[in-house]
C-alpha cells in the first residue's frame, strides 16, 4: 500500500442517530475500503463526556468542526443540524471542496434512510448547500459501446459551444489512435495508472476492451470551477458517476446504434482493420445498457444527418 500521509485522511461527518443505531461500523468500513483513513468524530472521546457531558452539544460541535479542518477530506454519509453545519463551515474554508457527499453504499442502501426529510427540513435554516458545492456549471458524460462515436460528438459539441463547455480529460492506457487523438486523453503505462488508482487519483476506473480508463475528480472540479464539462465515460464508470449527484450536477447520456451498420460505419471511418476487436465491440453493444436506477438521456444514434439535430438539441437543453 502506497503511503499517502495526510492525503488519505477522511472526517467522517453523520448524524448522532446513525451512531445510536450502530451504523458508524458501517460509515468507518465503507471509508475505509474506498482507500481513506477515516476519522470517527464519536470515537474520538466519550459520548458521555462529550454531548451528554461535561462539553455539552455547542461545544462538541465546536470541537467537530476543528476536527474536520484538520483533516484533508471530509465525508458527509447523513443529514441532521451538526452535518449541515458541518457542511456550511467546510464550504468556508476549502476553496479546493475536498468535500464528497455519499448518499448511498455501493449496493445502493441509503446510509441515512432520513436524509432527504431532514435535508427539506434544514434547507430552511440553512438553505441549499449542496447546491452552492455542485455550483452552476454540469458536468456531461458520454456513454455508449465503442464506436458510437462519442469522441466524435465531443468534438463537435465543444467547437460549437467552446464559451460555455470544455473536455474533462480522462487518464487511459490505450495507445492514441492518430495524432488528433493524443489531446482527448492523459496517457499513462499500466504500471503508472495502478500507481494513480492506488493513490485514490480517480473517481472511478474501468478495464474496458483490454484498456484502463480513469477519471479523475480534480480534473472535473477543475474545470466545473469554470465551465459546463464534458467526457466520456464507461458503463462502470457511469453509475459510480451517477452516485456523485448530490456534489456535481451530473447528466449521463446512453449513446445507442440502432444498429450494427451504424457501428461498422464508425470503424470504417477510423481505418479499424482488427476484425476481432470490431466483432468484440458488436456483440458487447447488444448488451450495452444503464441501471433503470440510474437516471440518463438516450440517443438513438441512426448514422445519419438526424443525429446532428437529435444532439444538438439534447445538450443545448442541458446547457441552459
Amino acid at each position: 500500500m502506497k503511503v499517502l500521509g495526510r492525503l488519505a485522511i477522511m472526517y467522517l461527518a453523520h448524524p448522532t442517530r446513525i451512531w445510536k443505531s450502530g451504523g458508524s461500523g458501517k460509515i468507518v468500513e465503507f471509508a475505509r475500503k474506498k482507500g481513506f483513513a477515516p476519522v470517527n468524530p464519536f470515537t474520538c472521546g466519550d459520548f458521555q463526556d462529550f454531548e451528554d457531558g461535561a462539553v455539552g452539544r455547542e461545544g462538541t460541535l465546536q470541537w467537530t468542526l476543528h476536527l474536520q479542518r484538520g483533516c484533508y477530506w471530509s465525508g458527509y454519509f447523513g443529514i441532521s443540524e451538526g452535518v449541515m453545519r458541518e457542511i456550511e463551515d467546510r464550504l468556508k474554508w476549502d476553496s479546493e471542496n475536498r468535500m464528497r457527499i455519499f448518499y448511498e453504499d455501493d449496493a445502493g442502501v441509503l446510509f441515512d434512510p432520513q436524509w432527504n426529510e431532514e435535508y427539506a427540513r434544514l434547507s430552511k435554516k440553512f438553505g441549499d448547500l449542496l447546491a452552492e458545492l455542485r455550483g452552476r456549471h454540469r458536468l456531461i458524460a458520454f456513454v455508449g459501446p465503442s464506436a458510437t462515436g462519442k469522441t466524435y460528438w465531443i468534438e463537435r459539441l465543444i467547437r460549437q459551444y467552446r464559451k460555455k463547455l470544455e473536455r474533462v480529460k480522462n487518464t487511459t492506457t490505450r495507445p492514441p489512435r492518430d495524432e488528433s487523438d493524443r489531446k482527448y486523453y492523459n496517457r499513462a503505462t499500466k504500471d503508472e495508472f495502478l500507481a494513480y488508482a492506488e493513490s485514490r487519483e480517480f473517481l472511478e476506473y474501468d478495464q474496458y476492451l483490454g484498456h484502463y480508463y480513469g477519471s479523475s475528480l480534480a480534473e472535473m472540479r477543475r474545470v466545473l470551477r469554470s465551465s459546463n464539462g464534458i467526457f466520456a465515460i464507461t458503463p462502470k464508470g457511469a453509475q459510480e458517476l451517477y452516485r456523485c449527484r448530490h456534489e456535481m450536477n451530473v447528466e449521463l447520456v446512453l449513446l445507442r446504434p440502432v444498429n450494427e451498420s451504424v457501428l461498422l460505419k464508425n470503424f470504417g471511418r477510423r481505418g479499424e482493420q482488427d476484425k476481432k476487436k470490431i466483432e468484440e465491440s458488436i456483440q458487447q453493444a447488444k448488451n450495452f445498457i444503464l441501471p433503470a436506477s440510474v437516471n440518463h438521456h438516450v440517443l438513438e444514434l441512426t448514422g445519419t444527418r438526424a443525429d446532428e439535430e437529435q444532439v444538438f438539441n439534447l445538450i443545448s437543453s442541458l446547457l441552459k
